[in-house]
């Protein structure tokens, strides 16, 4: 797959944690490195599968995630 042009994308389209799973998924393959990955809604008591997702994808990658304002999430894909 090729990279795409921009390097900032926002993940806002469902809570659930697989929907937000497969959006991080393609989005982290499809986004050249240096740019990020963002969304909101980073709160357990009301958002779990968006938590649950972020936490696992970078679990699973090695990454890590900055958490901002205790509601938003970013990932930084590192430069190829």
């Amino acid at each position: 797959m090729r990279s795409a042009v921009s390097s900032r994308c926002v993940v806002h389209a469902s809570y659930e944690e697989k929907d937000v799973y497969m959006d991080l998924t393609y989005y982290w393959h499809a986004y050249r490195g240096g740019g990020v990955i963002f969304g909101d809604d980073y709160r357990a008591e009301f958002y779990p599968g968006v938590v649950k997702a972020v936490e696992a994808f970078t679990s699973e990658h090695g990454l890590q995630h900055e958490v901002i304002d205790g509601q938003f999430w970013l990932l930084r894909k590192p430069i190829d």
